[in-house]
């Protein structure tokens, strides 16, 4: 058995320029990783060794993301932050949260990924 991924929310981002209605074109998109490719909206990339590391979200996220775990509705006290080679827009860096859910972000928009179990 292995997990895929679908996009099954956003939340806009301070400063986007896009709209909700554009940002629902990526409702339900699917999201393939595999060992050394990344798979999505129908364009891939190849990756090398991904670079994880656990992060206290308080901290990182308005730093980093600028924007609150509040915002995002994350109430996890540590969450993995994944860093590629992958030039596809969102996956430079995502974040992994409990549940084996994802956070990406494209264009100030923060889309949650959910697994969808394939076998």
């Amino acid at each position: 058995m292995r997990a895929l991924w679908s996009v099954s929310g956003y939340h806009l981002g301070q400063g986007t320029g896009i709209s909700g209605q554009e940002a629902q074109r990526y409702l339900f998109k699917a999201l393939d990783l595999t060992q050394g490719e990344i798979i999505f909206d129908g364009r891939s990339c190849q990756t090398g060794e991904l670079q994880r590391r656990k992060v206290d979200p308080a901290r990182f996220l308005p730093l980093a993301w600028r924007v609150t775990p509040e915002e995002l509705g994350i109430a996890e006290r540590e969450i993995e932050v994944v860093s590629t080679d992958c030039a596809l827009p969102g996956f430079r860096e995502y974040l992994r949260l409990q549940g084996n859910r994802l956070v990406i972000r494209i264009e100030g928009v923060f889309y949650f990924l959910d697994p969808v179990w394939n076998r």
